[in-house]
This record gives structure tokens, sequence and C-alpha cells, in this order.
């Protein structure tokens, strides 16, 4: 028989005792972080990258609002999305799923949501639910109803300057129940042409453009390449009209141009966001309510030689359109906290389900984790980061095929990959150190083999592990998409 020394068990009881007061300890600061009688309103501020946010360091004071707020509360600075536009990224967040497996890729294929949503999870734990949005790919033909009591769309791509009073309106019927409420608009998508201060707060007038043709840029959504064939340094963009694609050059003079009116927009979205903020705290909604800000997707302009980000070819999933503001405020936190942990959008519904006390349901089939981790102790949530969607010709005329975009990141390294549905199965691969090029500028994917064949691989091992071949979603009860919606969506180049 082996005798144990009286050192040894004191040593192993006090081992014990250790580990039990760090699992009290961390059970304590979740619950002092839950709030389980809370009220949640997420706000989506669709197409505002972060790296055009001036609390995600952009030199220009674009989202003085946002920043405030986010003074307050937890700023996440290395939230990505999964794709380069709103229906698949939003179903994202809804499902806590890929694009890959929601299968919601394009307009035209209508795809029923069979998963649990956020939506009809909190409704089924007793809070009224109600999403206002600008309609677009928001309409309710796509699904993302599901689970709202109160649904309320626009007939094509309204602003959070129209959503907000409805929501407000609403608020005041209904601020006594428990509720969530979503609220979206597209104030900063393109076409890009705010109105009057917005135009002219991020450039002086003297240095707008005088071509003849300068209003037909900005009142369109323009998608294009840099081509310098002729000598001229142009971007040869495009815009439809009754599904016509139109050309239209754009020198480096419009891209600024246009870069400041997309600015201006998102000081617009930011003085609608302030006010819905203001209207909460002067109803004392804010102590007891979560509140979210984010954005489904980002803009691109001019990054390598490409204007706007979507399509079939390289250069949709650049940090500029995939990196997006997350800002989260607990009201039991009463202090701001930047966060600088990976973090994906389908990490949102997890994360709100833990804030909120509310049970995950056994039949979940969630993709996101839960932030708390990372939230309450700085602990690593993802190790990578993945974005990955087909990209259809139906959702763009421009382009004659389509194709497949996916890429794979950690803090350091990025890799982009690219299939275009050719008769020669075009293929790109695009591998960049992070860390040091911010901008994706040097392509290192003949240098670094080592760190290109491990991404690869946990790309390949990715997609293998959320691919849909065949969806099971399909609802052929579902009416299609409105012609005239898909029609309006090609004509003024929204995506």
């Amino acid at each position: 028989m082996r005798i144990v020394s009286k050192k040894y068990v004191i040593s192993l009881l006090f081992l014990l005792l250790i580990g039990v007061f760090l699992v009290v300890g961390l059970n304590h600061k979740e619950s002092e972080f839950s709030c389980n009688d809370c009220n949640l309103i997420i706000i989506a501020t669709t197409n505002i990258s972060a790296e055009h946010m001036s609390g995600y360091g952009y030199e220009k004071n674009t989202t003085p609002n946002i920043d405030k707020f986010a003074n307050e509360a937890l700023l996440f600075k290395n939230t990505f999305a999964h794709t380069s536009w709103t229906l698949p990224s939003a179903t994202s967040v809804f499902t806590s799923q890929y694009p890959y497996t929601h299968g919601t890729n394009n307009r035209e294929e209508k795809k029923a949501i069979v998963e649990l949503t956020l939506a009809d999870i909190l409704k089924s734990s007793g809070y009224k639910t109600a999403a206002f949005t600008g309609g677009g790919d928001y309409d309710r033909v796509y699904g993302l109803n599901k689970g709202f009591d109160t649904y309320i769309d626009s007939d094509y791509f309204a602003g959070l300057k129209d959503r907000v009073p409805l929501a407000i309106e609403w608020l005041k019927d209904n601020q006594d129940d428990k509720f969530f409420l979503y609220v979206q608009g597209f104030d900063s998508h393109c076409p890009f042409n705010p109105p009057a201060p917005y135009d002219t707060m991020f450039i002086e007038s003297k240095n707008m453009p005088i071509q003849e043709d300068a209003q037909t840029k900005r009142n369109f959504c323009l998608r294009g390449f840099k081509d310098d064939s002729d000598g001229k340094d142009i971007y040869r963009t495009y815009h439809f009209q009754q599904g016509d694609p139109i050309p239209v050059d754009l020198t480096g003079e419009d891209v600024e141009y246009l870069t400041s009116q997309y600015d201006g927009e998102i000081a617009m979205t930011d003085d609608s966001v302030g006010m819905f903020l203001d209207y909460l705290k002067s109803r004392g909604l804010l102590k007891n309510t979560v509140v979210v800000i984010y954005s489904e997707h980002g803009e691109m302009f001019g990054k390598h030689g490409r204007f706007g980000r979507a399509g079939t070819n390289r250069g949709t999933l650049y940090d500029e359109v995939v990196h997006v503001p997350l800002v989260i405020k607990n009201p039991k936190a009463e202090t701001g906290k930047k966060i600088d942990g990976l973090v994906q959008l389908i990490d949102i519904l997890p994360t709100m389900l833990n804030m909120l006390s509310i049970k995950f349901p056994n039949t979940n089939n969630f993709q996101g984790k839960s932030l708390f981790p990372l939230i309450l102790n700085d602990e690593e949530v993802n190790r990578y980061v993945y974005a990955g969607a087909e990209f259809g010709k139906d959702v763009f005329d421009f382009f004659s095929v389509s194709s497949v975009n996916e890429s794979v990141r950690d803090k350091k390294w990025k890799l982009i990959h690219e299939v275009l549905n050719n008769s020669d199965s075009e293929e790109t691969w695009e591998l960049y150190d992070i860390s040091t090029d911010l901008q994706e500028q040097k392509n290192l994917i003949n240098q670094e083999q080592e760190i290109f064949d491990e991404l690869k691989g946990k790309l390949v091992e990715w997609r293998s592990d959320v691919v849909v071949s065949d969806y099971e979603t399909v609802d052929e009860t579902l009416e299609p998409a409105p012609a005239d919606l898909i029609e309006e969506s090609r004509k003024r180049g929204y995506f």
C-alpha cells in the first residue's frame, strides 16, 4: 500500500481549492455580466467599413456619436464579415451560420430560413420582436422576417433616417414589455450622394470635380477596374440603366471625391444613430437594454485597381470590405473596453443568448461562438476567421461568370482564394502579412510557401466542414423575389 504524505494531501487540497475558486470566480464574473431582464436592440449600419470610422483610427471624424457611445461600451477592434454584400451577411448574423451553410447566396434562388433565428429564440423566450429595415436585401421575401412579430421593410433601400422614427414610434407603445428591436438602413450604401451639409463635410467645394457627368457619377453604384491601356489613369466603371451596362470613367480626382461622399454618408448615418441613442437615453431604456451596433460589410475605393467590392474577381474580401465595426453596450458594464481578439459576425447570436441568460436551444446549429471568454478573460475565441460565398452572375450583370470568393486569416496572415467558373476555371491565391502590410499590397504567395500551405489547409478543412451541397432549405411554397425588386437592384448596381 502506498503511503500518501500529509504534505502531499495538503498540496492537493490546496490546488483543488484554487480550482474551485477559479471556477466560482469565472461564473461570478459571467453572472455579473449577464442581463436576464434586459431588452435587446441591434442597429445595422449597412456598408460601413471599420476602416472609415474615426473610432477605429480613421483620420476623418466620421462617427463622433458612435465613438462617444463606444467609450462606455465594448468595441471589438477585429470583427470580420463572411462575405461582401448584405443578404448573405445578414442571414449569417440571424442564423449564426456561414453563407456556405445557410445557402442564401443570391436573390433569385430563394431558400427558406428553416434554422432557428435570433428572433425565433427571443420570441419563444417571451420577447416582443420587431424589425424596421430598409427593404432591398431585407425584403421579407428573403426570409429575414422569420421570428419577428412586427417586420417593416421598404420598397427599395430606405435609410436609418427613415427607419429610426418608425422604431421610436413602436417603442412608445412597447417599451414597457421585454423586447428585441432590430433597426437597419442603407444610408451609407451606394450611390454616394448625401444631402447638404454632408456632401461637403469632408471635401472643400472648390476641389470637387468639374466634369459634366460628375452628377451621374454620384447617382449610381459604380463598379469597375483601373484601366491605363490608352495611357490615361482612369477607372473604367459601369452602371446599369434598364439592364444595359453604361460605361462611366472615373479619374483619381473622382475617386477622391466619391470617397468624401461616402464619408459624408457615414456621418449622416452616425447622426441618425446618435438621435436614436439620445432617445433611448431620454426614456431610461439604456439602463435595461443591451445595444449592438454593427455593419454587414464595408466598401472599397480604388484598392488593387478596383472600384467597388463585389463580383467575380479577386478583391472582394480585402479588409476594407470585410473588416466591420462591432460595438456592444451592456448596461451592467459601466466602463468601456477595446477588445483585440478576432471576432466573426456569426458570433453575435450566441453572445447575445449568453448576455441575456437565455438557454441555447437543443436544436441549434450555430457555427459562431459566444464572446464571453474574450470579453471577461481576454481568452482567444477564434484562432482563425473565415469568409466564403458563391457570387452568382445574377447578382450583378457586369460580371460574365460566377465565382467563389473565400479567405482565412489570423492576426498576422491572410489568404484570399478565388475561383472563376469560366471555361478555364481560373484560380487565384493572395497571401498577405497583415501585421505589416495593412493595405494588403504585397502578395507573398511565392515567398512564404510554408505559411501558404498551412492556411490553404485550414481553408480547405473549413470549407469541407461548412459547405452544404444539397440544401434542404428550399421552400417551394415561398414566392420568388419580385422581378421588379431584382431588376431595380441590378439597374442601380446594388448587391
